[in-house]
C-alpha cells in the first residue's frame, strides 16, 4: 500500500513538471546575415629567372552576401599594369591561359628593384608591391636514397638537401622536389615529391638542411631523375605559401584560418623570388 501511494505521488509530480516545461515560451532568435561584397583578387609572383610575367585577377566568393558562381570568378576585362617606379606597361589578357601575361623581353624583371602591380575592374581597384631578392641560392648538397621493398612492391625515396644561408640578411626559402615525366599528350610535366618552407631565423649565415620522404609503387627499373628547386623568396611569398602548404580545404577536421594577403584594396599576393634548379639521381 505504501509503495502504491509513493508511485502515485511520483506520477503526479512528473505531470506537474511536464506541464511547467511545456508552458515555457519558445525563444526565436533572428540573426542578420552580414552582406559582404565581393572583392578583387590579385596574384602575381615575379622572378628574373622566368621568361614572362603572369598575373591572375579574379573576384572573391564571400560566404555571406552576394553569391558568385565559381566559373564566373576570373576577371578578363581588368586594366592590369606593372611598374618599377619609372616605367610601366599594360599586361594583356590571354584567353587561353585565362591570365594576364607579358614577356620579360618587353618588360624585364631586375633583381633588387621594387615592382608594383595594379588592377582595376568593375569599379574596384587593387595593388600590391614586392622587392625582388638579389641573389640566386644553390644547394651545396642534394641526395636521393632509394629503398625498394619487393614484398610490398613499394619504393621509398629519401631526399636530403642543404645550402649556405646568406649572412646579415633576413632570408626566406622554398625547397621543392619534383619528378619530370611525359603526359599522355607527349608534353613534359612533373609531380611534386616534397615541398617545404624555411627561414634563417636563428640560423643566419649557417648551413640550413632538411629531408623529405616519398613512397610509391615500384617503377619499371628505368633510370630516374629528379629536380630540386631552391627558391630565395621575399617575405610575402614565404608567408603565403607557408599557409597554403598546410591548408586542406576538403579536410573536415582542419581548423579554418585566414590566408595571407598583402594587396591593398582587395585580396591576394604580389611577391617575388630567385630560383635555382639542379638534377638529382638516386
Amino acid at each position: 500500500m505504501i509503495k502504491t501511494k509513493k508511485y502515485i505521488i511520483q506520477l503526479f509530480l512528473s505531470m506537474i513538471v511536464l506541464m511547467i516545461v511545456s508552458c515555457e515560451p519558445k525563444i526565436v532568435t533572428d540573426v542578420e546575415v552580414p552582406n559582404v561584397p565581393a572583392k578583387l583578387v590579385l596574384f602575381g609572383f615575379l622572378s628574373p629567372d622566368d621568361s614572362g610575367i603572369e598575373v591572375e585577377v579574379s573576384m572573391s566568393a564571400p560566404i555571406f552576401g552576394s553569391s558568385i558562381n565559381s566559373g564566373d570568378l576570373t576577371v578578363s576585362n581588368a586594366n592590369v599594369q606593372i611598374s618599377n617606379g619609372t616605367l610601366s606597361v599594360n599586361i594583356p589578357f590571354n584567353t587561353v591561359t585565362q591570365m594576364y601575361q607579358v614577356s620579360q623581353s618587353l618588360f624585364p624583371i631586375v633583381a633588387g628593384q621594387t615592382y608594383t602591380i595594379t588592377a582595376s575592374a568593375n569599379g574596384l581597384s587593387v595593388k600590391g608591391s614586392t622587392t625582388i631578392p638579389k641573389n640566386i641560392i644553390y644547394s651545396d648538397k642534394a641526395n636521393v636514397k632509394l629503398i625498394t621493398n619487393s614484398a610490398t612492391y613499394e619504393e621509398q625515396y629519401i631526399f636530403t638537401f642543404s645550402w649556405k644561408d646568406e649572412p646579415a640578411l633576413k632570408n626566406y626559402y622554398r625547397v621543392h622536389f619534383e619528378k619530370p615525366y611525359e603526359n599522355w599528350g607527349g608534353d613534359s610535366a612533373a609531380y611534386s615529391l616534397g615541398d617545404g618552407m624555411f627561414k634563417d631565423e636563428n640560423k643566419d649565415g649557417t648551413i640550413i638542411s632538411g629531408q623529405f620522404e616519398h613512397t610509391n609503387y615500384s617503377g619499371a627499373g628505368l633510370p630516374q631523375i629528379f629536380y630540386l628547386y631552391l627558391l630565395n623568396t621575399d617575405i610575402n611569398y614565404y608567408e603565403y605559401h607557408r599557409r597554403r602548404l598546410v591548408y586542406f580545404g576538403d579536410d573536415p577536421f582542419s581548423e579554418p584560418f585566414q590566408q595571407y594577403s598583402n594587396v591593398e584594396g582587395g585580396l591576394g599576393v604580389v611577391s617575388s623570388f630567385r630560383k635555382s634548379r639542379i638534377v638529382v639521381t638516386p
